[in-house]
């Protein structure tokens, strides 16, 4: 990694010094030494992560199973505040504060998974379906009181 860095740097140098006759502006200079300076990262990158593969992607490791996991949970508590509002109703603002927790994750897990491309496995309408149930409820228990 470091001959590549100091490889960069001799060959910036190298392309200043061949171009200061060439060119009287200061602009010429910088844009070579950029250029080669973007080149010698391209060659340290591929030197350490190997040759880029046309489009390269940043993605969310594990998107699509926090999704999951925040989907099942909104299930669970809002199946957890419909028993606790029939079984034990005292329970209900600790149940419901649950529930809004898990809406706040699934929104947010849904954010994150929304912009990748290998998020199989759910469907938006699904985790829709699953926010408005939840909205639901507490409106629900609330009424019920």
């Amino acid at each position: 990694m470091l001959a590549v860095a100091g490889s960069g740097m001799v060959l910036s140098v190298l392309a200043g010094a061949v171009t200061a006759p060439l060119t009287d502006s200061g602009i010429a200079k910088v844009l070579v030494v950029t250029a080669v300076a973007a080149v010698a990262k391209l060659a340290a990158d591929v030197r350490a992560f190997g040759p880029p593969a046309g489009l390269m992607f940043v993605s969310a490791v594990g998107a699509a199973a926090r999704l999951r996991a925040a989907l099942d949970s909104c299930r669970a508590a809002d199946a957890e505040l419909r028993r606790v509002r029939e079984k034990s109703p005292e329970a209900l603002p600790d149940a419901r504060d649950r529930l809004t927790r898990t809406v706040v994750a699934l929104r947010e897990a849904h954010s994150v998974a929304g912009g990748e491309p290998w998020t199989r496995g759910f469907s938006p309408e699904e985790v829709t379906a699953a926010e408005q149930a939840a909205y639901h409820s507490p409106a629900a228990a609330h009424a019920s009181r």
